[in-house]
């Protein structure tokens, strides 16, 4: 189901069914994604929409944010903010005004997987797995072990819950959900196969030395957190072996070489309006204003009005 963001990215504000004249209550950002700091305010406002609950994971926004101070009273609202749950590794300067703080892993006992951003030319996928033994107790979700965390919080949810998708045959006959592992190593899996159905893109085998390597490494960590047999039974013997690749590796990097060339925004950028001030679409030209006279300017910033002229200075003699 698609609807409109909170923080109202990737949208124009005059397509929308909440359009309703300028200047918007709040400012949307079409070019843009992830306006992380417009999320507390926007729920001050109400707007686009009042909320009845708020989750919140990795982040610290009283901390990160600048004016970060000002989000306390907003969080302490219960008017504004009904309900507001936390999974922090901490009882953080944000999670500690929460309703619930669930336990968390740090990013030395966690998977993660790093993207990048539109100006690194080359496809790349840091891949983060665990590498020391978590520090929060372990609890028990679809009969499976694993220390308590976002994800035993979401699997035991879902349990409760009864919602499909989850427990025995998730993915398919056979394709199971019912422990963290069995969602991370699937995604490895398809990183590891590439991008084309005939595999024709997948990273080589690890060898014996490579695989051996690969589990001696791990010898350390409990077996709620890697077990051999279950991660080779999760990734298929197909693709276990490209998985430990994928794994000693930290991920998948595209050579520099097979780079694909890094398209400029300019076209959208030169078409936006702003939703604080109407200003028309102008044309978009492939040139420095300055190099072309009379040409039309490029939009500013959504938010930034028309400047005022600059007052001439006037010489004055002094008596």
């Amino acid at each position: 189901m698609n609807g409109i963001s909170s923080i109202r990215h990737g949208l124009d504000y005059e397509k929308t069914t909440l359009f309703d004249g300028y200047p918007a209550k709040r400012n949307w950002y079409p070019l843009s994604s992830d306006i992380y700091e417009e999320i507390i305010p926007s729920i001050a406002d109400g707007y686009p929409y009042p909320i009845k609950a708020l989750f919140l994971y990795m982040g610290a926004p009283t901390y990160a944010l600048p004016a970060g101070h000002t989000t306390v009273e907003i969080l302490a609202d219960v008017d504004r903010l009904p309900l507001f749950i936390a999974s922090d590794i901490i009882i953080g300067s944000t999670s500690m005004y929460a309703d619930y703080i669930f336990p968390d892993l740090s990013y030395l006992e966690r998977w993660e997987f790093q993207g990048s951003h539109p100006n690194i030319a080359n496809k790349v996928r840091p891949v983060r797995q665990p590498v020391i033994a978590p520090i929060p107790e372990e609890c028990e979700v679809y009969g499976q072990t694993y220390p308590i965390s976002l994800e035993t919080m979401l699997l035991g949810l879902a349990e409760q819950l009864d919602l499909p998708g989850f427990g025995q045959d998730a993915f398919g006959s056979g394709r199971h959900l019912t422990h963290p592992d069995e969602l991370y190593l699937r995604q490895v899996a398809n990183l590891a196969f590439g991008e084309t159905p005939d595999g024709s893109q997948a990273v080589p085998d690890a060898d014996d030395r490579e695989l051996e390597l690969f589990l001696n490494a791990r010898t350390h960590l409990p077996a709620s957190v890697f077990d051999p047999a279950r991660w080779e039974a999760t990734a298929g013997p197909d693709l276990w072996r490209k998985v430990v690749y994928v794994l000693n590796r930290g991920g998948r990097f595209e050579d520099h070489a097979d780079a694909t060339t890094v398209t400029e925004w300019r076209t959208p950028t030169a078409s936006c309006s702003t939703s604080i001030r109407r200003r028309p679409p102008r044309p978009f030209m492939p040139a420095p204003a300055r190099s072309i006279p009379d040409s039309p300017r490029t939009c500013r910033s959504r938010t930034t009005p028309e400047p005022n002229p600059m007052p001439t200075a006037t010489a004055t003699t002094l008596p």
